[in-house]
């Protein structure tokens, strides 16, 4: 189903899928269909929706929603919540979507801060990982996030998924894979056309060889792609916290490509 103009303003205490919107949306597949022109699946998702107040995470959440399945789509909608963890550790945060698994975000934007102090964190500005096939399009950040996993719109992108046309202002801090756009861009996956002014910090992480610290993406890996990005933002890894660093990519590995 769709959830259109709707609007929160909540304080929210929750463990696992938490969302300012709805906690999880899942697809539902229409049984022993009979027309051949019947589509395989109802229309679901959000439309200009928005939510601001306060959320604290234990396990997924989000600004607008704690985690999805399958082929929805977000348009036209934001947040300004302020979330925080539980304390119990390894959370995902997004400051729009916990996880976003194979559905589309677009036209939309996450407008505060995130500040998780857990090296185990997966943090993203609108998505804490975007993954299987997973679209973001047309989307800003512009507060500061700190936490393990770090991306200016998504920690994680991954799984042929793809973030085209985003941008980051907002300062990030991270301690294992920390980027402009994502921390982490991987498993045949693409950032296209996108680019990030924010500053960068890596600090002393919880990954074997240190921090990887990038513009775009901390590391590019398994075959996958950076497309006309740039990044204009400053990028700084202090002596005590050993890591890699790029102005656009920590680590560029296995037969990916920045072009």
């Amino acid at each position: 189903s769709l959830i259109k103009d709707s609007y929160t303003d909540v304080n929210i205490i929750g463990n696992d899928r938490v969302g300012g919107i709805a906690g999880e949306i899942t697809e539902y597949i229409k049984q022993n269909r009979k027309l051949a022109n019947e589509k395989d699946f109802f229309e679901f998702g959000l439309e200009n929706c928005s939510s601001i107040g306060t959320m604290k995470v234990g396990y997924f959440g989000g600004g607008l929603v704690g985690g999805s399945h399958g082929t929805f789509e977000i348009t036209n909608s934001h947040s300004s919540m302020n979330i925080t963890s539980s304390g119990i550790g390894g959370c995902t945060v997004g400051g729009l979507v916990g996880v976003n698994y194979f559905g589309t975000i677009e036209n939309s934007y996450y407008s505060n801060d995130l500040i998780i102090m857990d090296k185990y964190s997966i943090l993203g500005g609108l998505v804490g990982q975007n993954i299987g096939n997973a679209i973001i399009n047309n989307c800003y950040h512009t507060g500061v996030l700190v936490g393990g996993d770090v991306g200016g719109i998504a920690a994680i992108n991954s799984g042929n998924s793809v973030i085209s046309n985003c941008y980051n202002t907002g300062e990030l801090t991270g301690s294992t894979y920390v980027g402009g756009i994502t921390g982490k861009n991987s498993y045949r996956s693409s950032i296209l056309d996108s680019y990030n002014s924010g500053d960068i910090m890596g600090n002393n992480g919880a990954l074997f060889g240190g921090v990887k610290v990038g513009g775009i993406a901390g590391i590019n890996d398994d075959i996958s792609t950076i497309h006309n990005c740039y990044n204009l933002g400053d990028i700084t890894v202090p002596d005590d916290a050993e890591g890699i660093t790029g102005g656009l990519v920590g680590v560029n590995y296995y037969l990916s490509e920045i072009i």
